[in-house]
């Protein structure tokens, strides 16, 4: 159930993982499109519009929830933050703070030209590309090679010397994991936000923080949960799911993924849910935190269904886990912590955090199309995975 069940992010999904780009508060006030912290009339009109298909979920991604669509929940909430106002910004974390360091002030260096589609071929090999599960109890992760190829797609900057990116996923192999089924990695009609690439070094960092709970406090559904999520994640974008109630569409109640409908999303928490039922999980992510950019540093969004399957299925088959939409990648530094893993006390990590680090590749190297030696991490939160429980999965991208 939920390996990356969310999250609630999506990488996010997401009011969450869609807030996962460059403005993180954006997820605090579901229909704030223009990010004044006020939802104003004509703002409900664009989300009534995406929920009836007649706008993209990308003119406004504060409307999306964790799956990355408009329904009638997200839309009630816009109405009452337009009646009400939004909510303040709170200072509770959902278990505790990952310091960072501070981040600098751009410094304008002039227009820049487009960087362009370029490809990535994945370089194999445990210790290249891969995934990386950390589970409580377990001081060594499980590791799951990659095969397959990504594009990284940048535009022209401005005069803070940034572009905006967004990744897509090539071919990827199925990659099986004993006793639980296979992952695969497929391209996705998700509309993702673009994130940065800092062409300049300096200005603000693009590393990515994670603060997980797996049992945050006790929710009636998804909406409850996510406004718990919001208030505790303060100026951080919230991933939230509540467990027992299916990840997305109707979002109604369930105890297993064959609860929720086709296009309802898998059933949050264990499978079946049982009675932790009414558990709230989420994830605090700041994207823009960390020593300031290097040359190059890069943050992108994958696009991509990253779902698991039982391992006689192949990849159109529906669901046993799924992650939401939009992963965050980074060259950047990536920090994460788990904690009340398994609805316990144990943490992912047993002490300390995770943190890995990418590498970047200058915007001259990015034209040139030579991506040899680009290294994208990210991050994806999961939770009630059969067999392993909750855990929190490294993606090691490596270009070669």
């Amino acid at each position: 159930m939920g390996m990356i069940h969310r999250l609630a992010f999506c990488m996010a999904s997401v009011a969450a993982i869609v807030a996962l780009a460059a403005e993180p508060g954006r997820a605090q006030c579901t229909g704030d499109c223009s990010g004044d912290n006020t939802v104003a009339i004509n703002e409900l009109i664009i989300g009534v519009g995406i929920a009836l298909g007649s706008r993209p979920p990308a003119d406004c991604p504060a409307f999306q929830n964790a799956s990355g669509m408009v329904d009638i929940t997200q839309l009630i909430r816009a109405v009452n933050f337009a009646l009400n106002g939004c909510p303040r910004v709170a200072t509770v974390t959902p278990t505790e703070t990952i310091s960072v360091a501070p981040t600098a002030t751009a410094t304008p260096v002039g227009t820049i030209e487009a960087i362009g589609t370029h490809h990535c071929t994945l370089k194999t090999g445990n210790t290249a590309s891969h995934i990386a599960v950390n589970r409580a109890g377990f001081d060594q992760p499980s590791v799951l090679p990659l095969v397959g190829s990504i594009d990284v797609t940048c535009g022209s900057g401005g005069s803070d010397g940034r572009a905006a990116c967004s990744c897509s996923p090539g071919t990827f192999q199925p990659i099986g994991i004993q006793g639980i089924g296979k992952v695969c990695i497929e391209p996705s009609a998700a509309a993702c936000p673009q994130a940065p690439v800092a062409c300049s070094a300096g200005g603000s960092g693009l590393s990515l923080i994670a603060t997980v709970g797996g049992n945050v406090g006790t929710c009636t559904g998804n909406a409850d949960c996510a406004a718990t999520c919001a208030s505790t994640c303060g100026t951080s974008a919230a991933i939230s799911g509540c467990t027992g109630f299916c990840s997305a569409g109707t979002m109604q109640a369930c105890n297993n993924n064959a609860s929720c409908a086709p296009n309802d999303g898998v059933c949050n928490g264990a499978d079946p849910v049982g009675v932790r039922a009414g558990r709230c999980q989420c994830e605090c992510l700041s994207t823009a935190a960390g020593n300031p950019a290097r040359s190059g540093e890069l943050q992108c969004t994958l696009s991509a269904s990253i779902k698991v399957v039982a391992a006689t299925d192949d990849c159109s088959a529906a669901p046993i886990f799924i992650a939401p939409p939009c992963t965050l990648l980074t060259t950047a530094e990536i920090v994460a912590r788990m904690t009340n893993a398994d609805y316990g006390t144990s943490t992912i990590p047993r002490t300390g955090v995770l943190s890995v680090q990418g590498a970047p590749l200058t915007c001259d190297a990015l034209r040139a199309d030579d991506l040899t030696g680009l290294k994208l991490r990210g991050l994806i939160a999961a939770f009630g995975s059969t067999g392993t429980g909750d855990a929190l999965d490294e993606l090691f991208f490596d270009c070669q």
